[in-house]
């Protein structure tokens, strides 16, 4: 695992595509293993707490959210991938982290 610093002075959507992309540069064997990929929509991760809680970024999030008004200023956070559920609009949430491996993420 691999902390790093973001610029949160972006969008949202800016924000979980360079989350990703760092994910992929600092773990392309992990990422291969999962199948994470540039070419995933960044609406397919999102950012939570150590804690578990998922803070939605994505869902309703345009070019124009603003990532510094969703999140706060040098916290930590963890990437994890949202996994759509059986029913529609039903998301389950693995953590990319492994610490984080046996937390249980919602939103």
């Amino acid at each position: 695992p691999r902390a790093i610093l973001l610029n949160c002075n972006v969008s949202v959507l800016i924000l979980l595509h360079h989350a990703r992309k760092c994910y992929i540069n600092a773990e392309p064997q992990a990422a291969f293993d999962q199948g994470i990929e540039m070419s995933l929509p960044p609406t397919d991760f999102d950012i939570a707490t150590p804690e578990g809680k998922v803070l939605n970024l994505g869902l309703d999030a345009t070019i124009e959210t603003r990532a510094a008004d969703m999140v706060e200023n040098r916290a930590t956070y963890v990437l994890v991938q949202r996994i759509p559920g059986e029913e529609e609009g039903a998301f389950t949430f693995k953590s990319l982290c492994p610490v984080y491996a046996e937390v249980e993420f919602a939103a």
